[in-house]
């Protein structure tokens, strides 16, 4: 069969949806930047929300986080942040959790995400 008329499945978009600790997070990160360069803080807190925009696109392909406790837990690495989120298939949500710094322990914040379910 030819590429050009085999036929695929629609795309499917997700709803995305920021938590409130996720939104504090963006806000602290922007003001730790910004304390030494706010010219850059702006455009470093721009870079993370557009990727977390992005994730209404084929969420599950970014790698998921190794916990049982969370059931599909994953993330997304940009600059020196780890987006953490949830796909739920149905309906297609995006659920992100936290923003952190990538060299943070994750077992605590793991955990702080239990609590919050």
């Amino acid at each position: 069969m030819n590429p050009a008329e085999a036929s695929y499945p629609a795309e499917r978009h997700y709803t995305v949806r920021v938590r409130p600790a996720a939104f504090q997070d963006l806000e602290h990160i922007r003001d730790y930047i910004a304390s030494d360069h706010p010219d850059n803080a702006l455009a470093y807190v721009g870079r993370l929300v557009d990727a977390i925009a992005a994730l209404s696109f084929m969420p599950g392909s970014w790698p998921r986080v190794p916990t049982r406790h969370i059931r599909d837990l994953r993330q997304r690495l940009i600059g020196s942040h780890r987006i953490l989120f949830q796909v739920v298939e149905e309906p297609p949500i995006v659920v992100v959790s936290r923003v952190v710094h990538a060299q943070r322990s994750l077992p605590p914040i793991i955990r702080s995400l239990k609590t919050e379910s």
